[in-house]
């Protein structure tokens, strides 16, 4: 019986491309056969199922530090906008208590610092706090801090 040619190179990039791990299940799928040709078969595709392992392990590595490198980038970006958010509610806060300061030591506001006053409160810094934190993960309360109890509130109180 004369012997068939194959292209190798074909079938091994069909195979790496196929969802088989083992080389027999491949050609007994594509062929129907994996033995025979006087065991040309076997020869030429020794070591298609070790190399496809590590090829696909390989191949997972870069794609996990692609995508690694890619979340870094965009939690990067978030946390620089939201930590230029962060700054802008704690220069809100300056200004509100400055102005309280001004208001404490008899001072009177000028319509601008008044109309500030009047419409932003520490309780709205606060909110705006929390929602910062919470985007940047951060706890929202003293309790998620001290975890139920601890050391913290001590400090607090020797302050």
């Amino acid at each position: 019986m004369p012997t068939k040619k194959y292209d190798w190179i074909q079938l091994k990039q069909e195979f790496f491309a196929s969802d088989f791990l083992e080389v027999a299940d491949f050609f007994r799928q594509r062929f129907g056969k994996f033995t025979g040709d006087n065991g040309n078969i076997e020869n030429n595709v020794k070591g298609w199922a070790v190399e496809k392992q590590e090829w696909k392990k390989k191949n997972n590595e870069e794609i996990q530090a692609r995508l690694r490198t890619e979340l870094i980038e965009k939690l990067k970006i978030k946390t620089e906008e939201v930590l230029a958010a962060k700054n802008i509610a704690y220069n809100l806060l300056i200004q509100y208590l400055q102005c309280q300061a001004k208001e404490l030591n008899g001072q009177t506001l000028t319509p601008v610092e008044r109309r500030f006053v009047d419409g932003l409160s520490v309780g709205k810094i606060d909110t705006i706090n929390k929602w910062i934190n919470i985007e940047l993960g951060l706890p929202t309360h003293i309790e998620e801090i001290k975890g139920g109890g601890g050391f913290l509130p001590n400090i607090i109180i020797d302050l």
